[in-house]
């Protein structure tokens, strides 16, 4: 990566490339204003460092490959010891932005009735020990969840598939008689109707549930904050995903996928 860095390296740049990459890091991870970082690298306007940071941004993520087949099936034979069947966990994360400019019925779309605000969102899945496998491009607030999986459905199906050897596995989970080829995914109630798709274990519904449905939530969510466990994370640890959105839309997927 260093090389690739070099090439595009301008010749008046006052730093090395490993020193841009640093920078870049330093960044996302207090992700100050642009007049504030152009101070702290010696800039004298803002301009300057964002051209940087969009140049090395651009550079970095050359470098960055999807996860590969190989990781995705080591991380497939991490299981819960209450729900074995589980492969998967997927939610949505939302980050407020500001009003997109435009016009009224082009910014509304970024309108989140659920938050109040404008925001961005996107879908991610995690195996069950918390490592990212999916992270979907971005989408305007207004996106409900489940018109988000739908368009991840297909990856999540070809990553939930069963090779021949997992057929011999005694596989007692829920819907094993509807998906006896598949492993299942783990969703909250925003995904209600997706096991009609896939084979989706959701908490059940409902004001007067029995006692045994109230066990099984109970357990279900103790599971499921494995995923919010990991967006928390990730916000700790990189600011640049846990604050108001204030930068160019065009490169949200490569920001938003290169922390994760």
């Amino acid at each position: 990566m260093e090389p690739a860095l070099n090439q595009k390296r301008r010749r008046s740049s006052k730093y090395g490339p490993f020193d841009e990459f640093l920078l870049l890091l330093n960044f996302f991870k207090f992700y100050p204003l642009f007049d504030q970082f152009a101070q702290y690298c010696g800039y004298n306007q803002a301009t300057s460092v964002e051209v940087l940071l969009r140049r090395v941004i651009e550079t970095v993520w050359e470098f960055v490959k999807p996860v590969s087949k190989r990781y995705q099936d080591e991380k497939k034979k991490i299981s819960f010891e209450q729900y074995p069947e589980v492969a998967l966990i997927i939610d949505v994360t939302f980050q407020p932005c500001y009003r997109p400019t435009g016009r009224f019925y082009e910014a509304r779309y970024y309108w989140s009735h659920k938050h109040y605000q404008y925001g961005i969102k996107t879908e991610v899945g995690t195996s069950p020990n918390g490592c990212a496998m999916f992270v979907s491009k971005h989408y305007p607030g207004s996106v409900h969840d489940f018109t988000l999986f739908s368009k991840n459905l297909q990856n999540y199906q070809s990553f939930l598939q069963k090779k021949t050897t997992d057929n011999s596995i005694n596989d007692i989970g829920e819907l094993r008689n509807k998906y006896p080829h598949s492993w299942a995914l783990m969703a909250d109630r925003g995904y209600e109707g997706a096991a009609r798709f896939i084979r989706a274990i959701l908490p059940k519904k409902g004001t007067r549930l029995s006692l045994e449905d109230t066990t099984r939530n109970r357990k279900f969510n103790e599971h499921r904050v494995i995923i919010e466990n990991f967006f928390g994370r990730m916000k700790l640890l990189w600011k640049i995903v846990s604050v108001r959105y204030r930068w160019d839309h065009s490169i949200y997927d490569k920001i938003m996928k290169f922390p994760y």
